[in-house]
């Protein structure tokens, strides 16, 4: 008996009270073509907003969860946004390693929880917008000139 870790069945969450931003955004209904081609591509981008804002936000654990299977990620190389956010969180090497495969997970996930939260406000404040191109393209926008603005 192997006491190797199933690396492929680890799950990667996003809580459940965000599947409206899933179906208006990336869940296919009737053949309708959507903004994100999977609910992974649409988690990627949620966890790479919260990064962006320097928002974390852990899963709540009583929150009620859907996941997405490692190998999900892994089968398009998306897991390495995964390693690349735990690593920017986590400066240091250890955070690659195997056994703290979970702790990485949890990093993105927290990233993607933020991401979400802000997706949502973004999804209020553009109320008319029913397929949310607009949406995230004036929001993209508005970020992209705050940043130049900056420097």
């Amino acid at each position: 008996m192997s006491n190797e870790l199933n690396w492929r069945a680890m799950s990667v969450y996003r809580d459940s009270r965000y599947e409206h931003l899933v179906s208006k955004f990336a869940s296919s209904e009737n053949g309708k073509k959507k903004i994100f081609s999977t609910n992974k591509d649409m988690m990627t981008f949620c966890a790479l907003v919260g990064f962006e804002k320097e928002l974390f936000q852990p899963i709540e654990s009583s929150a009620k969860k859907i996941s997405i299977s490692l190998e999900t990620y892994a089968n398009t190389k998306d897991d390495a946004y995964i390693y690349l956010l735990a690593l920017a969180k986590e400066p240091n090497l250890d955070v690659l390693k195997i056994e703290n495969l979970n702790k990485a997970i949890k990093i993105f996930e927290g990233y993607c929880n933020a991401g979400l939260k802000i997706l949502d406000g973004w999804n209020m404040k553009h109320a008319g917008d029913s397929e949310g191109f607009d949406l995230l393209f004036d929001e993209s926008f508005e970020h992209l000139i705050s940043v130049s603005e900056l420097n």
